[in-house]
């Protein structure tokens, strides 16, 4: 008998849930319903009917998606550009490697040179640097006399 009394009592229970279950799904439904009336009296006071706002809101949406389109060009053509460089350094690095190896050949060859001849080859170089740095003092110092020449003769010419 007291299995029978539990089992009615968990079949109330469930029935009640169900029916809890049933008055919240169609209060829930009803609410939406008002909300759903409440903003279509609220649009039509405003002026805006249903097709007017779907048209706005298509128009809006092709416009974010020529937007979203034209960025995702841009983020296209970046990569390329990225892509490029990354390409260029690549090959300016193995050509820089390239120019390495070349240097280390050079610079072991000349540990093997002996140093007085790498001093007479200072000195030689010394000699050409000095005579190269006066002669550019004098050249400076002849541009600088004949531009002051010819701006005076100048002057003569178109003041007369």
């Amino acid at each position: 008998m007291e299995n029978l009394l539990d089992l009615l009592r968990n079949e109330v229970w469930q029935l009640l849930g169900a029916i809890a279950s049933l008055l919240g799904t169609l209060t829930a439904y009803l609410i939406s319903r008002e909300a759903y009336k409440a903003r279509k009296r609220e649009l039509a006071k405003q002026g805006i009917n249903f097709r007017e706002r779907m048209e706005k809101l298509t128009n809006s949406l092709a416009q974010a998606s020529s937007e979203v389109d034209k960025i995702l060009e841009e983020m296209t053509m970046v990569s390329r550009v990225r892509e490029e460089t990354l390409k260029n350094l690549e090959s300016r690095l193995d050509e820089l490697s390239e120019h390495e190896e070349e240097l280390q050949t050079r610079i072991e060859s000349l540990q093997s040179v002996s140093i007085p001849a790498v001093e007479h080859f200072i000195e030689a170089v010394e000699k050409g640097e000095k005579r190269s740095a006066s002669r550019d003092y004098i050249l400076f110092g002849a541009g600088v006399i004949v531009s002051t020449v010819i701006t005076i003769v100048l002057k003569l010419m178109f003041n007369i």
